[in-house]
């Protein structure tokens, strides 16, 4: 009796131990922004996506991630419980405010209890599977070239000539004492004031130079021709060229 009762017990032991180490549940993939890769500004926000496998009666019911080494803590995310075997993925925001500049690994750790509609949990004690993804994310500051405030900095130089263009419409417009200057006058003394802006470098007047210089003639200065990205104000031998250009074609010495 004594040998049956214990065999009865182990046998039992042994199944409920199998059904234990057969749930389980393994991280295959991370999409982010709809990629493997992402480049953003410190502050955006990135669509990311996790894909794993479940086996046997495992639930999946919260996760969690972490730029591994930015020091900032683990951000735990809810969701959809998965039950039944299978491959399910599921859909969290990952916020990027207060990353340091760099390129950061993603872990990603899965948590479940084996029972459907706890929620949001990301209890160390239930993590089922864990994964890093190396070098997926990298943060730019910013206020670096092609961040938020390139825009801002596009506008005020959009406005700055802007309104050389129409000073410069009331210079022409502007009735002279007599005798009157011909026109030849007229563009000398529009692109004087401009002509001491400092060669080799960014300057506002290097700005107020090119913009001179193209409204007399849009294709002068190839670099920053109709339809061109280039930032103005740099005084280069483009701009050089085009100004010895007008020179010759006015006059102006």
């Amino acid at each position: 009796m004594i040998k049956k009762f214990l065999g009865i017990s182990t046998a039992a032991f042994v199944l409920a131990f199998a059904v234990s180490a057969f749930a389980s549940a393994e991280l295959t993939h991370l999409t982010l922004d709809g990629g493997t890769n992402v480049t953003v500004d410190e502050g955006d926000s990135i669509e990311a996506e996790v894909t794993f496998d479940v086996d046997s009666s495992t639930d999946v019911d919260s996760l969690s991630w972490v730029f591994v080494g930015s020091g900032l803590p683990k951000k735990c995310e809810d969701v959809k419980d998965s039950i039944a075997d299978g491959t399910f993925s599921r859909e969290f925001d990952i916020d990027t405010k207060g990353t340091t500049q760099g390129t950061w690994d993603v872990k990603i750790v899965l948590y479940g209890v084996d029972d459907s509609g706890v929620e949001n949990q990301c209890d160390p004690d239930d993590d089922i599977d864990d994964f890093t993804f190396y070098d997926r994310v990298t943060v730019e500051d910013e206020d670096s070239i092609g961040g938020p405030n390139e825009s801002s900095q596009m506008d005020i130089l959009m406005a700055s000539i802007r309104a050389l263009i129409e000073s410069v419409k009331q210079v022409i417009a502007k009735p002279f004492p007599s005798p009157t200057p011909s026109p030849t006058n007229v563009k000398c003394s529009t692109i004087a004031p401009y002509k001491s802006a400092p060669a080799n470098t960014y300057s506002a007047a290097g700005v107020q130079l090119q913009s001179a210089l193209l409204l007399d003639n849009p294709y002068s200065i190839p670099a920053l021709k109709p339809g061109s990205t280039v930032p103005m104000g740099f005084r280069g031998p483009q701009t050089e060229s085009a100004l010895m250009a007008y020179n010759a074609m006015y006059g102006c010495y």
